[in-house]
C-alpha cells in the first residue's frame, strides 16, 4: 500500500485529467474544433508553469479507457434524459437564462 499512496497522491491534483475527458466527451460530440481551440489554450498555460504529468499518468488513466468512459457517460445522460447543451441550445435560450449567462460569463474571465 505504500507504494501506490505517493503515486496516488501525484495524481488526485491532475487538473489535465479533467481536461481530457472534456476533449474527449467533445470530440464524441463533433466538437473537434473547440476541443483543439481548448487545447492549444491549456498547452499555453502548462508552458507559463512548466507542469508536467507525472510519470505514472498514463499508466493510471490510459487513453482508451477514458474515451469508453466518456461513451459511457454520454450514453447514460441520454438515457436519463439529461440535455447536454450544445451550441445550438445555447443560441435558442432566453438570454436571461441561467445558461445563457453562465455561458456569456466565460468569455469574460
Amino acid at each position: 500500500m505504500r507504494r501506490i499512496r505517493p503515486i496516488i497522491n501525484q495524481l488526485q491534483n491532475n487538473d489535465g485529467t479533467n481536461l481530457e475527458m472534456l476533449l474527449i466527451g467533445l470530440k464524441l460530440m463533433s466538437l473537434d474544433e473547440k476541443a483543439k481551440e481548448i487545447q492549444h489554450k491549456w498547452n499555453s498555460l502548462l508552458s507559463v508553469h512548466a507542469t508536467q504529468p507525472s510519470d505514472n499518468y498514463h499508466m493510471a488513466f490510459p487513453t482508451k479507457l477514458m474515451e469508453k468512459i466518456a461513451l459511457l457517460l454520454l450514453k447514460g445522460l441520454e438515457e436519463i434524459n439529461i440535455p447536454i447543451m450544445t451550441f445550438k441550445r445555447l443560441e435558442d435560450l432566453d438570454e436571461k437564462s441561467v445558461r445563457h449567462l453562465l455561458n456569456k460569463a466565460w468569455y469574460k474571465f
